[in-house]
């Protein structure tokens, strides 16, 4: 019996099918077929299920001591308090989160705000908050984004934008630090009373969420406490501040920085004209801070009020301390204060007739620097006190000392200087002829007088 066409067709094309399949590859054979099938002639094999690879999680940065656990890492970076922190002993920054193409974006526009291109920082800080970055990121960004404003002097942007971040996140853990800032913003911008409020809301939002017992929250409590009494004393409320610096010399924190309290306080007591109160809280700095950077300027503080009160040896005491202290110092702020102390001191000292301390003073003080704007006036003044203490050779010598570096002046240095050397010249001139005519005069009286002619016989 022959096949039918039909049954012919069936066999050619089955044919067909079997030797493409015989020449496909395997992966290929199983991707033709339905989703769970096998491959003619072979058995269905067991269905294993596949674990997903191991993914070791990445280890857990070591929470910062004293750092609640709910802190965004975006508060290792941004809102930079500037001055406000110098109340602080320690200041210490994370490591932030891990680097991402958004990570390296916030990177990249804080370098570009440290070197001033603050055009290109803001372009960057967007990208990230319009970009599907993630939360902690935009949170970054965001404070990021506030301390760009406030370092470019759009201090309004960065209020609005610190606004921003307390309406997205009004839960957030780093909430007072926000407030801190705004209230530093404020201040600058000439609105201390609004800035008081902002301290006083780092102070209530610390104590309503019981958040006291992180070291992180003490620091800021410090730091708006110290803002409050600098913005009392800027205000010129010295009394209300001198109070606040006396609170805050009480804490027993060891995160705060007393030199710096005590020396606001020595400026408020200077200012009430509380001399007393000055001269014992002075000391007591001095004797804990000797090298303070404030020091120099506690010692000068020392000086004027001992000299206010009448106590001129202990005031010049004072002022031979600080030049054998700056000795040892490069530093030019001490050499500064050095001159200002000693200047100021020895100048009252030779308004009040005190020659033989003024003129030891001065003597010092010549050896502090060497510059012409500081040498000629000085050898000037000495000059000056050798003719009060009527020495016209020593006074000569102080003269002929400006004169001698005459030849150093310059156009450049002014016309106080070429004064000041026409001043000693003339004055050297003035003493030799009156010395010399001096002499003269005792020299005649010395000559005896001739003897009278006696009257011609008439």
């Amino acid at each position: 019996m022959k096949p039918c066409r039909q049954s012919l067709s069936i066999v050619r094309t089955a044919g067909l099918l079997l030797a493409v399949l015989a020449l496909c590859p395997p992966r290929m054979v199983a991707a033709a077929g339905p989703a769970n099938s096998a491959p003619l002639g072979e058995a269905r094999p067991l269905a294993v299920p596949v674990a997903p690879p191991q993914v070791e999680p990445e280890a857990e940065q070591p929470p910062t001591p004293g750092r609640p656990p709910s802190l965004d890492s975006a508060f290792d970076f941004g809102l930079d308090l500037g001055d406000a922190g110098k109340f602080l002993l320690d200041q210490k920054t994370g490591s932030g989160p891990a680097a991402t193409e958004w990570k390296q974006r916030i990177d990249m526009a804080r370098k570009q705000r440290m070197v001033g291109e603050f055009t290109f920082a803001f372009v960057n800080l967007q990208e990230v908050l319009d970009g599907p970055a993630e939360e902690s990121l935009k949170k970054t960004a965001l404070l990021e984004m506030a301390t760009t404003q406030h370092k470019a002097g759009h201090f309004h942007e960065a209020l609005k934008t610190c606004g921003m971040y307390r309406k997205r996140y009004p839960q957030d853990a780093g909430l007072p630090h926000v407030l801190l800032f705004q209230g530093l913003l404020m201040r600058e911008l000439g609105a201390p009373q609004a800035a008081l409020a902002k301290f006083h809301a780092v102070l209530s939002a610390t104590l309503n969420l019981n958040l006291d017992k992180y070291d992180y929250y003490r620091k800021l409590v410090l730091l708006a406490q110290a803002q409050i009494a600098d913005t009392l004393y800027s205000q010129g409320q010295l009394d209300e501040a001198a109070e606040k610096y006396t609170v805050l010399l009480r804490d027993e924190s060891l995160h705060l920085k007393k030199s710096m309290v005590r020396y606001r306080l020595l400026l408020c007591l200077e200012g009430l004209d509380r001399q007393s109160d000055l001269v014992a809280q002075a000391k007591g700095f001095l004797e804990s801070e000797t090298d303070a950077p404030e020091a120099p300027h506690v010692r000068y503080l020392l000086s004027t009020a001992l000299k206010k009160l009448g106590r001129n040896a202990e005031s010049l005491a004072q002022v031979k301390a600080l030049l054998a202290a700056a000795a040892d110092q490069d530093d030019a702020v001490w050499k500064a204060w050095k001159q200002r102390t000693g200047n100021e001191i020895a100048n009252q000292l030779y308004r009040d007739g005190d020659y033989f301390n003024a003129l030891n003073l001065y003597l010092k003080l010549a050896e502090v620097e060497d510059a012409l704007t500081w040498q000629l006036p000085v050898w000037y003044q000495i000059g000056l006190i050798h003719e009060r203490l009527d020495s016209p050779p020593e006074a000569i010598k102080a003269y002929q000392k400006i004169l001698d570096r005459e030849g150093e002046l310059t156009a450049t240095s002014g016309p106080a200087l070429t004064t000041l050397a026409s001043m000693a010249r003339w004055r050297r001139d003035f003493i030799q002829w009156k010395f010399e005519a001096d002499k003269a005069r005792i020299q005649l009286q010395q000559i005896p007088e001739a003897p009278a002619r006696t009257a011609s016989k008439q």
